[in-house]
């Protein structure tokens, strides 16, 4: 009976020992030197002159001693690789059949391997692609992103002055480059659209180490104020959107300049994340020469052997000693230092937490589906004590019906892997289209090699954990005891202490799962529960960018606005319109001291936005005093301002706040106005 006891079924244990083996050898040569001696014996030759002469013939007995004993050992060795295979061949053929024969539990633990397996392919995927794969750069262990430490001691923006000290002081840094990034509109295609644009110092090339596929990088000349405008592209904006037209006589519009395209960067080049063009920052004009005016990323290359606790330490030291020149700045808004890190860390940002918790998620997932196995195996078990009560009758050992259970457990959790891949790969796909645009580098994740081994180690994983100590505790059953109770009884399979453990274990898990959804669920349906201040239902919005050169003065961006929203209030659909510069909770606010009632000593910090008559109305803001923006509120006449009920009770508790004024806009004041609304 094959997988049974005898015959191929069962191992060789016919293993000769080393002694065994050189007692043989030796008794071989022994006989051939006999044999010898005696045909040259008959020839004449004396018996001890023989056996001299036939030792001699057979030259160095130790050696042929050796190269026997090792052949023979190869030999062994054969032959207990030949009963392996072909007890697995057969274990694995068995347990194709004894899963055929249940198609409907083999079809379901198939099926709920890879749902777990599944989920652990997609995520780890994430988690290898956004987490541990190195940045796409030659040696991007030494690439540092560096920002200034606020007075709270967190990170924040660079000022250009901070960025240009750094640049010539520094002795760490190979090179380090000062960058923005925004989206614009870019005109120069078939047709207008809007592109994410990186205005950068001429060190990002050299601190990226990158080269063109077409062109030219951008060089020191054309990072001079006033000098021509040009740029660089990406590949795929290159390819896609200027149809890999020659660079020569190609220009683009964008952020009030004129530029000409000199380079296409590789596809494999995508800082900042997500980049289309990238042109010289001096191209926007001068930077502000104002230490508290922070509107620059950097980014550098470590110099050779130098760690990155010493960077710290340095750049720390330098920043405090540059700053102390200003005398007059608002402590709030300048550097308390240096944060350097890792650009790894600052790609990946806040993700890491959440990626992790999500790949916990899904391990418990797989956990709950192991256990469910195992105890499903041990149920299973009960109908099949009597057919491994017979194979052990025929002689098999308990070692090999352990290996003959394990071995389809190992053929579900494989199957199971398969299925799970495909499956991991179909929500990698649907990731890909409706996951976070914050979530950085996810177009780039892919099933990978390290991906399929972490999906093989995990199949290894749960075949062993939900098949092992089922067959252990089915092949420890009596073979009599079996037999006598036929498929009646249940005591091979048990449900005693190890089927509770098994149930427990399973709903345990499933607890912490549950719990740990509710509590997701209820955090976000208490995030949706705040009122925000507005009322976002049936309203739209729509991102504008005016092309500078198109709309050169401020007046042409007001009449395209003022013209809009005419529109817009004609269409009868439509109840209010208006402009705002940021929409609540759809981008970064910009913020900065506002000096209250003209006293230079009063001042507070706030965040602020532009906006325009009706967008108030539009977002159904409600107006607790005062009056919203009118038509009347033009650019010749008193300047006004609505602000927040916090604001206003916070620099004015107890206080009328109509008709105060507050001064400021940013780190350096540009305009005041009068408060007439607190909305």
């Amino acid at each position: 009976m094959k997988g049974g006891g005898g015959g191929r079924g069962r191992w060789r244990r016919g293993v000769v020992s080393d002694e065994s083996i050189r007692d043989d050898v030796e008794r071989e040569l022994k006989a051939h030197v006999r044999m010898r001696a005696d045909e040259l014996v008959e020839k004449g030759w004396s018996r001890e002159e023989a056996e001299a002469e036939a030792g001699r013939l057979l030259g160095d007995r130790e050696a042929i001693a050796r190269s026997c004993e090792e052949i023979s050992k190869s030999h062994q060795r054969a032959v207990r690789r030949a009963d392996v295979m072909d007890a697995m061949l057969q274990d694995l053929k068995y347990g194709v059949r004894t899963l055929l024969r249940s198609p409907g539990f083999a079809m379901v633990a198939v099926l709920t391997l890879a749902l777990g397996i599944g989920a652990n392919t997609a995520i780890f995927s994430v988690v290898d692609g956004v987490l541990l794969e190195p940045l796409p750069y030659s040696d991007a262990d030494e690439l540092v992103d560096v920002r200034e430490r606020r007075i709270d001691g967190g990170g924040m923006s660079v000022a250009w002055p901070n960025f240009v000290d750094w640049r010539t002081e520094n002795t760490v840094f190979e090179s380090v480059s000062a960058y923005s990034s925004g989206s614009t509109t870019v005109l120069g295609g078939e047709n207008p659209l809007t592109a994410t644009v990186s205005p950068v110092s001429v060190d990002v090339w050299s601190v990226f180490g990158v080269r063109p596929i077409v062109g030219r990088l951008t060089v020191e000349a054309d990072h001079v104020i006033g000098a021509e405008p040009v740029a660089l592209v990406s590949e795929t904006f290159w390819r896609n959107e200027l149809g890999a037209r020659p660079l020569e006589g190609l220009l683009l519009d964008m952020n009030g300049v004129r530029a000409s395209v000199v380079g296409v960067l590789p596809s494999t080049f995508d800082f900042p994340m997500g980049t289309s063009i990238w042109q010289p920052l001096e191209s926007l004009g001068a930077p502000s020469p104002s230490r508290t005016a922070h509107n620059w990323q950097v980014v550098g290359r470590l110099a050779d052997g130098v760690p990155l606790e010493r960077a710290r330490e340095e750049m720390d030291a330098l920043t405090l000693r540059v700053v102390q020149e200003e005398v007059d700045a608002d402590p709030n808004f300048l550097a308390h230092g240096a944060v350097v890190q890792p650009l790894q860390e600052r790609v990946v940002g806040s993700t890491r937490a959440p990626l992790l918790i999500l790949l916990g998620a899904a391990g418990l997932v797989l956990l709950i589906a192991c256990t469910n196995l195992a105890s499903t195996m041990l149920a299973r078990g009960a109908t099949r004590s009597r057919e491994l009560a017979v194979r052990s009758s025929l002689g098999a050992g308990r070692g090999r019906l352990v290996r003959q259970l394990v071995t389809e457990s190992v053929i579900l959790a494989f199957s199971g892997a398969l299925a799970g891949v495909g499956l991991g790969w179909l929500l990698l796909e649907l990731l890909r289209r409706v996951g976070p645009a914050s979530l950085p580098r996810l177009q780039a994740v892919s099933i990978d090699g390290s991906v399929l081994l972490f999906t093989a180690l995990i199949a290894c994983l749960t075949a062993f954990l939900f098949g092992l100590y089922p067959a252990l505790r089915l092949a420890r059953g009596r073979p009599v005891d079996a037999l006598r109770q036929g498929t009646r009884g249940n005591a091979v399979g048990g449900r005693g202490f190890a089927w509770t453990l098994l149930v427990g274990t399973e709903v345990a898990l499933a607890v912490v799962l549950i719990v740990g959804s509710g509590l997701l669920v209820r955090s976000f349906r208490s995030i949706l529960s705040v009122d925000p201040g507005f009322d976002a239902s049936d309203v739209v919005t729509a991102p504008v960018s005016l092309s500078r050169i198109k709309y050169e003065e401020p007046s042409a961006h007001a009449d395209f606005y003022r013209t809009a929203i005419e529109a817009l209030e004609a269409d009868p659909g439509i109840a209010s319109a208006g402009v705002i510069s940021t929409a609540p909770l759809q981008g970064y606010l910009p913020n900065g001291r506002m000096e209250l009632d003209g006293n230079l000593e009063e001042h507070a910090i706030a965040s602020y936005v532009v906006a325009s008559a009706g967008a108030f109305e539009a977002l159904d803001v409600p107006l607790l005093r005062g009056r919203l923006f009118q038509e009347s509120d033009a650019p010749d006449a008193p300047h006004v301002a609505i602000v927040s009920e916090s604001f206003a009770q916070e620099n004015w508790p107890g206080e009328d706040p109509i008709g105060r004024s507050v001064t400021g806009g940013g780190m350096d004041n540009f305009w005041e106005d009068r408060v007439f609304g607190r909305g």
